[in-house]
């Protein structure tokens, strides 16, 4: 099962450059009744077409939000505009609603995952740091992993770009990942990133996983 509470905007200092300020919460209203109805669904998506309009950044926030409950190759494209939007917290939740729709439709997953995983790859995008995060929810694949080690290498961002891939790496937890759960531990400084790591590499049913934490154990 997903945890929202991994996969929330990082704090201040753990937002990637381009980033200005932190994530506001919002509160957000439960699912329609009867969320698979087209007549619902057409309601989500007619507030989310308004919503592009709206020069208030918390309502379109807020419609962003709603659009999760949907379940339409429209509703996909509709929230992939949402991803140009200038307010941060808007942009946030049209990830978050982009990978639980990812997340609950098959038939829309690998579409969901390709949005996810190029804005994951895009140093220009401000939330690229929570798009990797949210694309690691729904594939563990090499793409990911490959993006994740670009992270992991980069240094013109250091431990904060190291911080996400960690994060990342929980949602994946894969035997393929173990190589680059190794590498944030030669290469990190962070306690809560070698914390992090560690904890994962707990979760892999591998040899070479429990090697790592063996030698870990004893050189402590």
């Amino acid at each position: 099962p997903i945890d929202p509470s991994r996969a929330a905007a990082p704090s201040k200092t753990d937002t990637l450059k381009t980033t200005s300020k932190n994530t506001p919460v919002i509160t957000q209203e439960s699912a329609p009744t009867a969320a698979g109805d087209r007549k619902d669904e057409e309601k989500l998506l007619a507030a989310g077409r308004a919503a592009l309009n709206d020069p208030d950044g918390r309502r379109r926030a807020l419609t962003v939000a709603k659009l999760r409950h949907a379940k339409s190759e429209e509703a996909v494209d509709l929230l992939t505009d949402f991803l140009d939007d200038q307010d941060q917290m808007v942009v946030f939740h049209a990830l978050n609603s982009l990978m639980l729709i990812g997340y609950k439709n098959d038939n829309l997953k690998p579409k969901v995952y390709d949005i996810l995983l190029q804005k994951a790859d895009d140093k220009q995008f401000a939330e690229r740091g929570n798009a990797l995060i949210f694309a690691s929810e729904i594939g563990k694949d090499e793409r990911i992993l490959q993006v994740i080690s670009d992270y992991i290498e980069d240094y013109d961002e250091g431990e904060t770009s190291k911080r996400f891939a960690a994060k990342a790496l929980v949602g994946i937890a894969t035997p393929e990942s173990i190589g680059y759960l190794q590498k944030l531990l030669d290469t990190s400084q962070s306690p809560d990133i070698h914390h992090s790591a560690l904890n994962t590499l707990s979760m892999i049913n591998d040899e070479a996983a429990v090697s790592i934490l063996e030698k870990k154990l004893y050189t402590s």
